[in-house]
């Protein structure tokens, strides 16, 4: 989000593109995460039983 207010500031440059390709892969690394931590812990307690 930082990198998306510096872009509407000012006129992007190189060294914006490249923090805002960082920030992206980042946001898209924490919700696959997420995601996965979410699966796991749900189908592992489905598998537990009663």
């Amino acid at each position: 989000m930082l990198t998306l207010q510096r872009r509407a500031a000012a006129i992007s440059d190189s060294a914006d593109e490249i923090a805002f390709f960082h920030d992206a892969v980042a946001e898209y690394t924490w919700a696959r995460d997420v995601a996965e931590y979410t699966w796991a812990r749900d189908v592992a307690g489905r598998s537990a039983g009663p």
